[in-house]
């Protein structure tokens, strides 16, 4: 994987990447979350061994925050679509980038939708909230490590920093 990747204008992208549902478990301060252990009928209640990755916007190169959707703007994004000749900011490749189709996978699989902050909220055991299946914050319902976004055409100019939320969780 590239540190910098250099592209021109209308070039497309392949966003795709894969993890493993086989890490050792460390500890529930590192890469807490995922999807429950395959191997383990009660790894609910357990940290669980999944690798899940996404990409998020940061605000700038050397502050480790996310940039908030609702404050993307065509010109602190590479994610941008032509509308109407104008450049705006294209949601639905960043949402996409960011929670990996989780509440679509969740509704094909006949699953209510991803939990909200309030229902997270109202879990008081840490440790069950964060390996909760619906946890979408924490990518729980990605249900493979493997994630396709398909090409995605760069039509904006510029140097832009991203991370992933879920492998950035510091002990």
């Amino acid at each position: 994987v590239p540190n910098d990747l250099n592209v021109w204008s209308e070039d497309v992208v392949h966003f795709q990447w894969t993890g493993s549902d086989y890490n050792p478990r460390r500890g529930c301060n590192d890469a807490e979350g995922g999807p429950p252990d395959p191997n383990n009928a009660g790894a609910g209640n357990q940290n669980s061994r999944a690798d899940r990755s996404n990409i998020i916007s940061l605000g700038f190169d050397d502050q480790n925050m996310p940039l908030p959707l609702e404050k993307s703007n065509p010109l602190n994004t590479m994610f941008v679509k032509m509308v109407n000749g104008q450049p705006t900011v294209d949601q639905e490749t960043e949402f996409k980038l960011a929670y990996l189709n989780q509440n679509e996978d969740l509704s094909a699989r006949n699953s209510a939708g991803c939990l909200t902050q309030e229902e997270l909220e109202n879990i008081n055991n840490k440790n069950e909230r964060e390996n909760h299946p619906r946890n979408c914050a924490k990518l729980n319902a990605a249900f493979t490590p493997y994630f396709d976004a398909g090409p995605v055409a760069m039509n904006n100019k510029g140097r832009w920093a991203y991370f992933s939320s879920r492998n950035n969780n510091f002990s």
